[in-house]
């Protein structure tokens, strides 16, 4: 097998036994299922062998195991944030504080070493604050949540699969919402769905530097993105000469109680896509592609969309209820 001397399986097994206090092989027996096999042989026989999993799975590239091998990430999460309490004495909020800073650097360092945007991971943690800060999640949970994000990507390096196991962890265990176009399940194309869901939409800006959660008015004066927009309100874009001065209106219609973008005649145009089928549209053309009489018309938008301006500022239209 293909071995990575640094690799997020590597930094998980490192921060468990230095940090947690976790050996290799508690560690292990705890992350695969007792009937999974490699082979024809059962994994669990494997495990017996320090060589095989210091070898084997604290190297391993992401991807080689696949999910269906592992046990359930949330019970993973809980029996590692209880057992590290445990063996360290530490506070949740000690745990949390580690996880949010030393380790996450850490990983996103291994993820960026096997070719692995970081954005992501980085962007999930936001989320994970914003919730916190928004809904009054316990100290607890929240603390979960940090470790689930950590195992799985350690565990496995596709953050997309990450995002999506975070996601149900917090619509399940904490009665809270949130979507982002990684988020591909059934649960989340029948919200998309659902026209009565009555949700405030915000926009996470993706891979940049200017990071955070942008709230859009609920109003139909709206929220306008752009590198010199004029309301308090409004996105000021960094970093990217592609948008213009005034690049696209977002607002929220109260007659429909449905949100919706409108192009404001930028230069290089905006591109939506959606959520829940993957389908691209045009809603802003470039303006050298359109004349005097081009008019852009609105367009809806739902969690999991993403918005594309020009080609290298996106943005994904995540919710809370």
């Amino acid at each position: 097998m293909e071995l990575n001397d640094l690799s997020p399986s590597s930094v998980l097994f490192d921060d468990m036994k230095n940090y947690g206090k976790i050996n290799h092989n508690t560690l292990a027996v705890l992350l695969f299922k007792k009937d999974a096999k490699l082979g024809k042989t059962l994994m669990h026989e494997r495990l017996k062998s320090r060589s095989f999993i210091s070898r084997n799975i604290k190297f391993a590239v992401p991807g080689y195991y696949p999910k269906n091998m592992y046990n359930n990430f949330v019970l993973i999460a809980l029996a590692l944030t209880n057992n590290i309490k445990k063996q360290t004495n530490k506070s949740y909020d000690e745990i949390i504080e580690h996880y949010k800073t030393e380790a996450s650097e850490q990983m996103c360092e291994a993820l960026e070493a096997v070719n692995i945007d970081s954005t992501m991971y980085k962007n999930i943690q936001l989320i994970i604050e914003n919730l916190s800060e928004q809904h009054g999640i316990s100290t607890a949970d929240k603390c979960t949540a940090y470790v689930l994000l950590f195992v799985a990507t350690g565990a496995l390096g596709d953050l997309q699969e990450v995002d999506t196991i975070v996601n149900q962890y917090v619509n399940r265990s904490l009665n809270v919402n949130y979507y982002t176009t990684a988020v591909r399940t059934e649960d989340l194309k029948v919200l998309h769905e659902d026209k009565e869901t009555n949700l405030a939409l915000q926009l996470l800006r993706s891979k940049s530097n200017q990071s955070g959660i942008f709230p859009i008015a609920k109003s139909s004066t709206g929220t306008i993105i752009g590198f010199h927009p004029k309301q308090d309100n409004d996105v000021i874009i960094v970093n990217d000469s592609n948008v213009s001065r005034e690049h696209l209106k977002v607002y929220y219609d109260e007659a429909s109680e449905k949100y919706f973008v409108l192009g404001l005649n930028s230069t290089n145009g905006t591109k939506h896509i959606d959520g829940g089928t993957s389908i691209e549209t045009v809603i802003d053309l470039p303006r050298a592609q359109t004349d005097d009489s081009y008019i852009p018309s609105p367009h809806e938008i739902k969690p999991s969309d993403r918005l594309i301006l020009g080609e290298t500022t996106v943005f994904w239209v995540i919710a809370t209820n």
